[in-house]
């Protein structure tokens, strides 16, 4: 963050010194507050249960949190004067910083591809947050190029690194829905601080008009993201756990678990089967319980979930191999099941079969 720090017999009054400090504390602390926001999906996912992310995403979270790692050791080493080591170590945050630009564009890129691929309902917020992310990219990729030309020039490298840090506040984005429960993420606020506290110093207003521009451009290009972000992930969340709760309900049915089968069907629930039986929650727990229904095995497939505020739709595919009343399951089917959040959880209320014909749908 430009040139070392010249000590005095004054320290505590050395404007230089008490900079120095206030950065490598200000890193410290972002690097601390990435951790902890960050702690249940990623930093310590398996002691929170949390499920494993796609390869791809633990590589974008390593990466960003590389980042973080950098920015914290170059601002000790200025701190240490080691100016020389922290330029060689410039060079390779360079090439770190062109990585990022390359991996943040595939990240958003392939789950932009994912809904789009599965006909999702959010692929108008996923193509909002494609544009945003790979706008905000273009702006972290020339605010370190700016960075860097500025490198002889303290007041404007140090800014323009916050400013970059201002715009690249995530560790692992838009590539996965977060775990049931977490809710606190990293934002560009722990870097504001330092370009407030920076300014005093400068001289002229022209000095401080283009850092200032540019944090406020970096900072509010980050907020909207976050909040596309968040209403894309909120709502592929409540996708996933509808998911989940059927692939726990289908476990049930073929362990002929009434414990689980209990609690997952709602007491009003009526289904119809492919045959055309019908069944309340009452008769489906009876005839698991008497294995008077019985399943083998049972895959799903081209699932899609629509929410509309409490209630939850489910369509796709099921391959069921199992006996109703002593006669075969009609193995090939489409499903239809509705969802209602009742407290705190989701229970089938409605479940529909058709059973699938040879001719082309």
């Amino acid at each position: 963050m430009g040139a070392g720090c010249t000590f005095t017999s004054r320290l505590v009054t050395n404007p230089r010194i008490r900079e120095c400090t206030f950065f490598v504390t200000l890193c410290g602390a972002i690097a601390a507050f990435v951790f902890i926001g960050f702690a249940r999906t990623y930093f310590l996912r398996n002691f929170f249960g949390t499920p494993p992310q796609a390869p791809f995403v633990m590589f974008h979270g390593a990466l960003m949190s590389g980042w973080i790692a950098l920015l914290l050791v170059q601002a000790i080493l200025i701190s240490r004067h080691h100016l020389l080591w922290h330029r060689r170590l410039g060079i390779t945050g360079v090439i770190y910083a062109a990585l990022i630009v390359v991996v943040g564009c595939m990240t958003t890129l392939r789950a932009a591809a994912r809904e789009v691929t599965a006909h999702s309902q959010f692929i108008g917020s996923q193509l909002d947050v494609l544009a945003l992310e790979l706008t905000q990219m273009g702006l972290f990729g020339s605010l370190v190029a700016a960075a860097v030309f500025m490198r002889d020039r303290r007041d404007w490298h140090k800014r323009l690194m916050m400013c970059v840090v201002a715009v690249r506040r995530d560790a692992a984005p838009h590539e996965s829905p977060p775990a049931p429960g977490a809710t606190f993420e990293p934002t560009a606020q722990p870097s504001l601080p330092a370009v407030t506290y920076d300014q005093a110093p400068m001289e002229t207003l022209m000095k401080r008009t283009p850092i200032i521009a540019a944090l406020v451009l970096s900072t509010v290009s980050t907020t909207i993201a976050q909040q596309e972000s968040g209403r894309t992930r909120a709502a592929a969340s409540t996708e996933q756990a509808v998911q989940q709760q059927d692939q726990e309900r289908i476990r049930a049915q073929i362990a002929a678990d009434t414990v689980v089968l209990r609690r997952i069907y709602a007491d009003d629930f009526f289904g119809i089967g492919p045959t055309g039986v019908v069944r309340s929650k009452a008769e489906v727990i009876a005839d698991f319980a008497s294995h008077t229904l019985r399943y083998q095995s049972i895959t799903t497939a081209e699932v899609r979930v629509r929410v509309y505020g409490n209630t939850a739709v489910e369509t796709g595919r099921s391959t069921m191999v199992g006996q109703d009343r002593g006669k075969a399951v009609p193995r090939e089917n489409r499903f239809t099941r509705v969802w209602v959040m009742t407290g705190g959880r989701w229970q089938l209320v409605a479940n529909h079969y058709s059973l699938m014909t040879t001719q082309s749908e």
